[in-house]
């Protein structure tokens, strides 16, 4: 019987670690079928699960829903743990993470893997401060083994506490898309009302408060103060006409003729096709897999400092403090301003580098050689 890898996530849902989860796999499955791969959810179905029921992956969910289920599901888990008696127990962010050493004792020939999907934000919630603070001194075991997911992911939690001492790198990875650059624009592609010379500018990003979607609209608002013929989309769960605070933002900066809200998009091609830039706007970080995505596809990046941002986007005109409309616009200018050529010279660069180091067999190769050697 092949040994089993039993992952804990606390969702399904389609943001960046989940899809990472998914990803490996599903590729595992495929190429490394040495492991058997069983998950367990921390709460309910989410957007990933019928993609891993289609591969027949055993997927198990806890129920979590607030303090009163934390017994249930931490019952559940045990039982799951003593039935399936896997050979390694991967958490996959810090709840999961915890429960994963919680775990360990109801079956010590387990191995544990920590895989920690962020850097060390400012400001965290008092609940993950407390998680991040207890799995800081728990970091220092031998059991323990801990997965970054980029060198300032690592760098981050080791000023935080994180033992010194060990912790191995592996990146995020993208399903490369073998295509050639479109010659498509969103202006006809998309039907949007602006001359077909527009730039377009790209962002994809769900709705939440660390992936800096107000910044990104104020830096488009000077962009445009600074007649930069653009227009611009913006793609994600959340970011739509629903929205009621990126509308009056968007009204209030006079862009409304120039940025669109698509919310949720399942295909992504089209839209990194009909793009020339791509704006990654975040706060903070682990290592983006949009931004893996949109170079994959050939696009010039610009990006916020976060988290392994620097391990893709390598020129530091395209790069932006983090929370910095002023740099952010600056680095937009300054991608604006490259001809064609130049633009297109870019993103060929970033589509190699995504290739040779993010692409998905030799990340597949790195996680399958991290397990066996546990």
């Amino acid at each position: 019987m092949k040994p089993i890898i039993l992952h804990i996530i606390p969702t399904l849902g389609k943001a960046g670690a989940e899809t990472a989860l998914v990803r490996l796999v599903s590729g595992s499955i495929a190429r490394f079928p040495g492991f058997g791969h069983v998950v367990v959810v921390l709460t309910v179905p989410g957007f990933w699960s019928s993609e891993l029921q289609s591969k027949n992956v055993s997927v198990f969910y806890l129920g979590l829903n607030g303090c009163s289920s934390i017994f249930s599901a931490l019952f559940k888990s045990i039982k799951i743990v003593k039935n399936i008696k896997p050979s390694i127990i991967h958490g996959w962010m810090y709840h999961s993470c915890l429960l994963s050493f919680i775990l360990h004792f109801f079956f010590r020939s387990s191995r544990i893997v920590w895989g920690i999907r962020n850097s060390v934000p400012v400001g965290s919630p008092s609940l993950t401060w407390l998680i991040r603070s207890v799995m800081a001194v728990l970091s220092r075991l031998d059991l323990v083994n801990i997965l970054y997911v980029s060198k300032e992911s690592m760098s981050s939690h080791m000023t935080a506490g994180f033992s010194e001492k060990k912790g191995s790198i592996i990146p995020n990875f993208v399903n490369f898309n073998p295509g050639g650059v479109s010659l498509f624009h969103a202006n006809s592609h998309l039907n949007l009302n602006s001359p077909i010379r527009s730039i377009v500018i790209l962002s994809v990003a769900r709705y939440h408060k660390v992936k800096g979607h107000k910044i990104f609209l104020k830096s488009l608002s000077r962009l445009r103060s600074a007649d930069v013929n653009f227009v611009a989309l913006m793609a994600g769960h959340g970011v739509d006409d629903d929205n009621l605070d990126l509308l009056s933002l968007r009204e209030e900066l006079g862009l409304k003729d120039c940025v669109s809200f698509l919310g949720h998009k399942s295909k992504m091609g089209d839209l990194f096709y009909a793009s020339d830039i791509y704006c990654l706007h975040s706060l903070s970080e682990g290592f983006p897999n949009s931004l893996l995505e949109a170079s994959s596809y050939g696009l010039t990046c610009v990006a916020t400092k976060v988290g392994g941002v620097d391990e893709v986007v390598s020129n530091s005109s395209l790069l932006a403090t983090p929370g910095s409309d002023v740099d952010l616009f600056h680095a937009l200018k300054y991608a604006c301003y490259l001809s064609d050529s130049e633009r297109q010279n870019i993103g060929n660069a970033n589509r190699k580098l995504v290739f040779d180091r993010f692409g998905e067999n030799r990340i597949l190769g790195l996680y399958n050689d991290f397990y066996e050697k546990l």
